[in-house]
């Protein structure tokens, strides 16, 4: 049976440490001007990085709302149940592995 009260907490855990090392990012950034210069020389690599926590912070709501919602669990594509083993190892998965598998092949195209 799936334990959605521990990946509740796993997902709100793993928003509250995210949340946690962008602060602590803004903190640094309001260093001196030469740890400011380091920054700016490394601005391509920030965005990148800031991108893909936005991404990850966006894929953890959405999983919060899901499971608020009772949709957790099921695929958004097909609407099947998404075997718990799979939730477990990736708990803000949309997809089940038959749609995922789907969606690669068109993406790759």
């Amino acid at each position: 049976m799936l334990d959605l009260q521990g990946i509740h907490r796993e997902l709100v855990q793993a928003r509250a440490e995210m949340l946690a090392r962008a602060q602590a990012t803004v903190e640094t950034a309001k260093g001196d001007d030469a740890d400011l210069a380091a920054i700016a020389q490394n601005n391509e690599q920030v965005l990148w990085l800031a991108k893909d926590a936005q991404a990850r912070l966006a894929a953890i709501e959405s999983a919060l709302l899901r499971i608020e919602q009772g949709t957790y669990g099921a695929c958004v594509n097909c609407g099947s149940a998404i075997p718990a083993e799979r939730l477990y190892a990736i708990p803000t998965t949309l997809c089940c592995v038959a749609c995922q598998n789907k969606l690669g092949r068109n993406t790759r195209r």
